[in-house]
């Protein structure tokens, strides 16, 4: 069978059926999502779905990856620096950030919280050309997924009135020139001596 490239709208299929995992997460929890409701609403068979994904897993793995904005690291690192007075996001990285806090929020699993951890850590590896295997780099990792974990946690929650801008200032104003200064120093091949 040929690949199945567009649906009778000319959405391509694969898009079609991301499109429609993220407005099922946006109405129930990603344990209660299955193959056949996507393909159902999507109008498309099993197979079609198995073209492009192994499994359920699968696709969550693919979409989280892909909700990761990529210019997050750099918008940080201009925040943490001082450059920017606010985040400035265009409607595509707040679609993302909008559906890691999906992912994050009351519908998802630990599992997919640390599918976005994972994904947040492999962007500022690859921005700052960072060596994890360093046990203070791995650390600090883990920290800094961890905390915007928890910022895109609470803004998802809608718990109050603060915007992802307000948040990122606030985290921005404490926490702010030491950790670009840091991974600067940790790149591959600088030569600095471990605190650890």
């Amino acid at each position: 069978m040929g690949r199945p490239t567009k649906s009778s709208e000319g959405m391509p299929v694969r898009s079609l059926m991301e499109e429609t995992f993220w407005n099922l997460l946006r109405e129930k929890s990603f344990n209660q999502i299955s193959v056949s409701e996507i393909v159902r609403r999507v109008g498309c068979n099993r197979t079609t779905f198995y073209y492009y994904f192994d499994n359920i897993e699968d696709m969550t793995k693919r979409v989280i990856e892909e909700a990761v904005p990529a210019d997050i690291p750099a918008l940080a690192e201009a925040c943490f620096e001082g450059a920017l007075s606010f985040v400035e996001l265009d409607d595509r990285s707040r679609t993302s950030i909008e559906r890691l806090c999906l992912v994050i929020g009351k519908g998802g699993t630990p599992e997919l919280i640390d599918q976005v951890k994972r994904a947040l850590k492999a962007a500022w590896i690859e921005k700052f050309d960072l060596d994890c295997r360093q046990l203070d780099v791995s650390c600090v990792l883990e920290f800094m997924a961890g905390g915007v974990v928890g910022i895109l946690g609470h803004v998802g929650s809608g718990a109050d009135d603060r915007s992802l801008d307000q948040c990122m200032r606030a985290v921005s104003s404490v926490f702010s020139k030491p950790a670009v200064a840091f991974a600067r120093e940790k790149r591959v091949g600088a030569i600095s001596p471990s605190p650890w």
